[in-house]
C-alpha cells in the first residue's frame, strides 16, 4: 500500500529548499490521470533512471513533465507524494506556463544529467532529472 511522503520539518535550509524535476512522460500508453486520479502527474518504479532523485521530493517542490508531443506545458506544483518501496506517485497542480520544447528548456535551466546529451537529447533510459 502507498503511504503519502510527509513534509521534512527540518530546520536544515537545504533540506527546506523548493527542489525542481524534469520528468520524462512521453509514452502515450500512461494516463496518469486515468490510472491514479485527480492531480496526478507521474509515477516512476523503483531501479528506474532518476529513483535516487525523486524519492526525495515533497509537497511544495516543482516538476516540468515532458509530454509525448517532446514539449513541456507546464509546471507543477507537487502536492503529493505517495511512496511505497517500489513505486512513486506524484501528484500536483499547474503554476507555471512553459509551452517549450524540452531541449529549449533543459538549456535555459542547464540541466545536466548522464542520460541527456551534449545537444540536450534524452538518452535511452532517461526518466527523472533535478535540478
Amino acid at each position: 500500500m502507498l503511504d503519502t511522503q510527509p513534509n521534512s520539518t527540518s530546520n536544515n535550509q537545504s533540506e527546506n529548499k523548493v527542489k525542481r524535476f524534469l520528468a520524462n512522460a512521453i509514452s502515450t500508453e500512461i494516463n496518469h490521470f486515468e490510472r491514479y486520479g485527480k492531480g496526478a502527474i507521474y509515477d516512476l518504479g523503483k531501479g528506474q533512471h532518476g529513483w535516487d532523485e525523486l524519492v526525495t521530493a515533497k509537497a511544495g517542490d516543482r516538476m516540468a513533465v515532458i509530454k509525448p508531443t517532446m514539449n513541456i506545458p507546464l509546471i507543477f506544483e507537487i502536492t503529493e507524494v505517495k511512496l511505497d518501496e517500489d513505486f512513486i506517485i506524484v501528484f500536483g497542480k499547474p503554476v507555471e506556463r512553459v509551452d517549450m520544447s524540452y531541449q529549449t528548456f533543459v538549456r535555459k535551466n542547464n540541466i545536466t544529467n548522464s542520460k541527456i546529451d551534449e545537444h540536450f537529447n534524452m538518452r535511452i533510459g532517461f526518466n527523472v532529472a533535478s535540478w
